[in-house]
């Protein structure tokens, strides 16, 4: 599956989900589907035995920021699973594919 997120939102996944994955836990990760593709919500299970591989547009790496990741890590710790969200707390969208 292909998903498509912005570099700065990706950035800090990037760091989130292989922290994450280092510690053999599993993370459920859902986001808004982008509007341009469909009207709704899109869910993944990411364990540790999967291969992830991140493609950012351009050359330039996105600042981190030390509250968004904590904010986002203590969404994937939670029951409901990462809950992507922008840095202003907003819930993010994503266009998801599968591949095939």
């Amino acid at each position: 599956m292909d998903i498509e997120i912005e570099n700065p939102l990706l950035a800090h996944l990037q760091i989130l989900i292989l922290n994450t994955l280092r510690k053999n836990h599993p993370l459920l990760m859902s986001w808004l589907d982008s509007p341009r593709i469909a009207k709704g919500r899109s869910a993944v299970r990411l364990g540790p035995t999967i291969r992830l591989y991140f493609e950012f547009a351009g050359s330039r790496s996105p600042q981190i920021d030390p509250a968004w990741l904590r904010a986002l890590t203590e969404s994937g710790e939670s029951s409901t699973g990462l809950i992507l969200r922008n840095a202003g707390g907003e819930l993010a969208h994503a266009a998801g594919k599968r591949a095939g």
